[in-house]
């Protein structure tokens, strides 16, 4: 498997350690496919154990179960069944779960308050006045 072409953030979460730590599990698919669905196990669970790796510090580990992703066996699972081929299935559910893994570890970007311009203040202001003109004129004509 090669390493997808993923932004990483600045964790010990390197691809080729990753794959060393993943399991894998396979069944059969559902859907459409007839007989062959039926007979071969072409679908494929890729696990990674938040609470046995050594690739994740303690506070990686916390933030990932109050987040909510750890299931209760301690693993996070991603399940592909989009290809015939069990390889492709294996390559692509790792993939998922490397990039999902990655954007829960990287840190938001925190926003710069920024302020409106004057010049939409105005524009703003004249909207409303015109608005508010219009409702005025038709409530009460005669003393417009």
């Amino acid at each position: 498997m090669t390493s997808p072409d993923i932004e990483k953030p600045d964790t010990s979460l390197s691809w080729e350690n990753f794959i060393k730590e993943l399991r894998f599990e396979t069944d059969r698919a559902s859907g459409h496919g007839g007989q062959n669905v039926n007979k071969t196990e072409t679908a494929v669970r890729a696990r990674f154990s938040i609470t046995e790796t050594g690739l994740l510090t303690a506070a990686q580990k916390l933030f990932l179960i109050e987040k909510g992703v750890v299931g209760k066996s301690g693993d996070i699972a991603v399940r592909n069944a989009d290809s015939a081929s069990q390889k492709t299935n294996k390559d692509k559910s790792a993939e998922i779960l490397y990039a999902k893994l990655v954007k829960w570890l990287t840190p938001k970007k925190e926003r710069k308050k920024t302020k409106s311009p004057q010049w939409a203040n105005e524009e703003r202001l004249q909207t409303k006045k015109k608005l508010s003109d219009k409702k005025r004129f038709r409530l009460d004509k005669e003393n417009y």
